[in-house]
């Protein structure tokens, strides 16, 4: 009896990954070491993690080279993964913020029904929030590619 054949929902699977960062840890560490082999948490305990929770789900979904830990290697990795500025974001879609009163940008992911799921620095780790964030800053930008599904009708059966 032969195995059945069968096909990943890549954009599912992506979404539900997405859908699940809300309270999870797993980002709230980064630990590196400089040049002169000073350890330090990357992430300061969760309150710089944005970075590192997108990219680690674009890792996961296949649409990014590695991992990253800053927005500016983000945003880099994004261009050079085939990932374009939209107007009009749809679910799963980046989400990039100006810098805020830390002097830090921010990256989410647009869930719709104006909502983002982001990492949440009071918190120390990913939430969903507003589109405006809770220091007043509005998205800057939004990314997307090509999914690889008729978005509107996974959107209609899911």
């Amino acid at each position: 009896m032969s195995e059945p054949r069968l096909q990943k929902l890549q954009y599912k699977n992506y979404l539900s990954a997405i859908k699940a960062l809300p309270q999870t840890n797993l980002f709230r560490h980064l630990y590196v070491a400089d040049e002169n082999g000073r350890e330090f948490d990357a992430t300061d305990d969760g309150d710089r993690s944005c970075a590192l929770a997108v990219t680690a789900v674009l890792y996961l979904a296949g649409w990014i080279d590695r991992p990253h830990a800053t927005v500016a290697s983000t945003l880099k990795a994004l261009a050079e993964s085939g990932w374009r500025k939209t107007e009009s974001p749809r679910p799963g879609d980046i989400v990039h913020y100006p810098a805020g009163e830390s002097g830090d940008e921010h990256v989410g992911f647009w869930v719709g029904d104006d909502a983002v799921i982001s990492n949440i620095s009071e918190l120390r780790t990913p939430g969903e929030h507003k589109l405006m964030m809770s220091d007043g800053r509005l998205p800057m930008g939004y990314y997307t590619r090509d999914y690889g599904v008729d978005l509107e009708r996974e959107k209609n059966e899911g």
